[in-house]
């Protein structure tokens, strides 16, 4: 039924001498996929170091509050206390 389709392979090519640097792009192309990979991977690590120290802050300023809320609730005590014996 007609012709059959040369099938591509390393020994025989149907697409003459550019099928022939097809591997070299393949490879090239590898290459550029691993160093993007990498390089997400590098950005995603970058992010996430940038979050942790959001969070850091975040925590270190929500035991300052902290803080002040116990010094300004053993001052209150304080007058509380001071007002008690005035009376």
């Amino acid at each position: 039924m007609g012709e059959e389709i040369p099938r591509y392979s390393s020994s025989r090519s149907c697409f003459g001498k550019e099928s022939i640097s097809m591997p070299k792009r393949e490879r090239g192309v590898k290459v550029r996929v691993t160093e993007l990979e990498k390089s997400l991977h590098q950005h995603h690590s970058r992010n996430f170091t940038v979050e942790l120290k959001v969070s850091l802050s975040k925590i270190e300023e929500l035991r300052g509050k902290e803080r002040l809320d116990k010094i300004q609730q053993d001052m209150l005590e304080s007058q509380k206390a001071m007002m008690n014996q005035l009376s």
